[in-house]
């Protein structure tokens, strides 16, 4: 395989997501544990599509 068949399948950040530049929004209240199951269930299913998770404090 030579370089230029290699390059043919690099894809810029824009064309390799279709969740490049969206916003996503999650609002969980209350502080039991099945909150925070639900909070990170969500925010796994968001990175697994392709939305970056920011880290908190």
């Amino acid at each position: 395989m030579n370089v230029s068949t290699l390059n043919c399948h690099i894809r810029t950040p824009r064309a390799a997501t279709q969740t490049y530049g969206k916003l996503a929004v999650v609002v969980v209240a209350g502080s039991e544990d099945g909150v925070r199951h639900i909070g990170a269930v969500c925010f796994q299913a968001l990175n697994d599509v392709g939305f970056t998770i920011p880290g908190g404090k």
